[in-house]
Parts: C-alpha cells; sequence; structure tokens
C-alpha cells in the first residue's frame, strides 16, 4: 500500500490530496550528472517560485540526493545549505583509497548520508518518492521504494570504479545512472499526473584534453586533486553513456522537459554550485514560459 502523508489544518496537503484524487498530481524526476546535478536546485526553486506544485519525485544518483532532500520537506534555504555543506564546501571525494576496489574509500560520502539523513525510512518520506540503483547481482535497475533512505542514496551514487558498491540484501549495487539515469519513465508509472523532468546529462563530457596527463606538481598545487585524478571524469562518464534511443526514450515520458545548458561545467567540480544552479534556474523559468496551460493540468490523455 502507498503512504501519503499530510499535516493537519494543512492547505497545501489538502490540495496535494485533491491533485493525487484528480490524476493532477506532478511528479519531477531528476537525472544524475554529477557536479552538474547542482542545476536541479535552480530548478527548483524556479518551479517553486512560479508556484508549481511537486507530489512526487525520483532520481538516479546526485539527481536522487536532490529528490531526497525535497521529499524531506527541508524549505529551500535549509536544502542548499545541506547540499553546500556535504558537497560544495569540501570534496566528498578526496578519500582517496589504493585502488583495489574503488579509486576513493567512500567514508566522506558515508558520513555525510548519515549526518543529513539519519535513519528515515523512504515511506516515511513527506512526498512519494523513489530512486534508482543498478543491481550488478541481477544484472538489471533496482527500485527503491522502501528501507533506510540514505541506504538507497548510497546505493545510487556508488560510481564504479570511484566509490565502492553498497551492497543490500546480499546483492551488489552501484550508481543508478549506469542503466537508468534519467528515470521519467518510471514516474510515468507510479502516478497519473503530468511529469516534470530535469536532464543535466547533455553533450560529450570527455574531450582528449580531458584526459590528457596532467602534470602532477601542477596538479596538487592547484588543489585540483581534490576533484579526484582526471580518471574520475572519465569513469563517470563511462558510467553513464546513454544510447540514443534510451535519452530520447526518457526524455519522452516527460510532459515538461528541462536541459539546462551545464555542458561546460566539469563533472568533478563540486565547487561549481552557483554557475550550476543558474543555468537549472534560467533554462527553468524559459520552458515555464512557452507552457500554455497550467503544469498541473498538462496530464496526458490515455492512449
Amino acid at each position: 500500500a502507498r503512504l501519503f502523508h499530510m499535516r493537519t489544518d494543512s492547505d497545501p496537503c489538502a490540495a496535494r490530496m485533491a491533485r493525487l484524487l484528480t490524476g493532477r498530481s506532478v511528479g519531477l524526476v531528476l537525472s544524475g550528472g554529477g557536479a552538474r546535478a547542482y542545476a536541479h536546485i535552480g530548478a527548483l526553486r524556479a518551479l517553486r517560485q512560479a508556484g508549481v506544485p511537486i507530489d512526487f519525485v525520483g532520481g538516479a544518483s546526485m539527481g536522487a540526493i536532490i529528490c531526497a532532500s525535497v521529499a524531506m520537506d527541508w524549505a529551500e534555504a535549509e536544502l542548499e545549505g545541506r547540499i553546500r555543506k556535504a558537497f560544495v564546501d569540501t570534496s566528498p571525494l578526496d578519500d582517496i583509497a589504493f585502488p583495489l576496489i574503488a579509486l576513493t574509500h567512500g567514508r566522506k560520502v558515508n558520513q555525510r548520508l548519515a549526518e543529513h539523513f539519519g535513519d528515515v525510512e523512504i515511506p516515511d518520506l513527506w512526498l512519494p518518492f523513489f530512486c534508482i540503483s543498478s543491481n550488478l547481482t541481477r544484472g538489471s535497475y533496482e527500485l527503491h521504494t522502501r528501507g533506510i533512505l540514505r541506504e538507497a542514496l548510497r546505493a545510487s551514487i556508488a560510481l564504479p570504479g570511484v566509490m565502492p558498491p553498497s551492497t543490500l540484501a546480499g546483492e551488489v549495487l552501484v550508481d543508478g545512472a549506469v542503466m537508468k539515469n534519467f528515470p521519467a519513465d518510471i514516474m510515468r508509472s507510479v502516478q497519473r499526473g503530468p511529469v516534470v523532468g530535469v536532464d543535466v546529462t547533455r553533450g560529450r563530457s570527455i574531450t582528449t584534453q580531458d584526459i590528457a596527463l596532467p602534470s602532477l606538481v601542477k596538479w596538487v598545487l592547484s588543489g585540483e586533486w581534490r576533484k579526484g585524478p582526471p580518471i574520475v571524469a572519465l569513469l563517470m562518464r563511462a558510467a553513464t553513456l546513454s544510447t540514443n534511443r534510451e535519452v530520447l526514450a526518457a526524455r519522452d515520458a516527460t510532459d515538461v522537459l528541462v536541459l539546462p545548458n551545464v555542458d561546460h561545467i566539469d563533472i568533478r567540480d563540486w565547487k561549481a554550485f552557483e554557475d550550476a544552479a543558474g543555468a537549472g534556474y534560467t533554462a527553468t523559468q524559459a520552458v515555464l514560459a512557452t507552457l500554455q496551460r497550467p503544469v498541473v493540468d498538462l496530464r496526458r490523455a490515455k492512449a
């Protein structure tokens, strides 16, 4: 059974229930994309300013982190503050390890997930939430709709080769972006209303310049090492590479599609918060300005 939480004497909660009952609930789906996923925060800001309600949330990888923050019902300032503390102020991927299983230990990520999400269970979130990981044991994607939130998030962001895999119920799970980086089709299947999607996986992420051997001295002195070695960007791009058919199919499952211009942002650049968030805000405002009807009225007719 699906749970919907309500606050007593809350007009927004009553309005949400009305949308759920009439098929006008709005589902928000956010893609993975490393530091580029900061664009989702700008997109959220634009949606809220435009009065677009959010009733369901789901995503993969860093998109799942942002969706979980929304489902926790954090206000805009708190959400941005927590993301800054967890990812911007210091890199979550600079606990470099001897690369037997992964390039990092993953301890910083574990600590930060525990700090911000504690032991909250997914069914206890204020909004219905899902995230995606990739199940290497079964060779399929894993849909997380129950269990401890931080454990699901840890699986969803466990990029192969960069972070150690997650193990749940005896199965090996890695980053959801490997198999389904933009799960708009899942959102379409779990709720009846319109789907708003923000996809930051545009364009090529790796060039020959990116894989050129850096000067070790310059790499260390410039602080670039905190992003992880260049191989991190290569692994992140390789792990999230989808075919054009998969990308188009996922995007086709949305009613409102936002594609922030973040091609210039390194997926390891955890300091690029303002730039990425600004791109998400601008792109979302531009898309909303083209709509002829309110988002809640964009529900597709049944085929």
